[in-house]
């Protein structure tokens, strides 16, 4: 039985010396490589060119007093009126040709054909001459 006991006693300390190593062993692995998060891209565009054409758009008084009669008859109340904007047609340096819609605003009161210009497309595009 004392035999018996031994070989038992054996193969438990086996066991565990086993365990003592590897236990020992993955506290000396080597940590994975941190790698840094990728860098985001910033949003927008960036571009340069020449006005081709400018004109402005919005409503006139004659669509203004006539969409205002109509409301008036079904009882509601009158439109309001439309803010004036810019159209502003663009070739690019790359020769394509984009076209703009902007609030009317003194910054652009100058703009005309041949004027060269920069377009910052972001959050909001604007049109700056330069």
């Amino acid at each position: 039985m004392r035999a018996i006991q031994l070989s038992a006693l054996r193969q438990y300390l086996a066991l565990g010396g086993t365990l003592a190593l590897l236990s020992g062993l993955t506290g000396c692995a080597v940590p994975a490589p941190v790698t840094p998060a990728p860098r985001q891209a910033a949003t927008g565009s960036f571009y340069t060119g020449t006005v081709v054409s400018v004109r402005h758009v919005g409503t006139t008084a004659n669509s203004t007093s006539a969409v205002n009669q109509v409301m008036s008859a079904l009882g509601q109340p009158p439109a309001a009126t439309q803010a004036s904007a810019m159209e502003i047609v663009i070739r690019l340096a790359d020769g394509s040709v984009r076209t703009f819609a902007q609030p009317t605003q003194p910054a652009l009161a100058g703009l005309s054909p041949g004027k060269r210009v920069t377009v910052t497309e972001a959050a909001e595009t604007t049109i700056h001459q330069e």
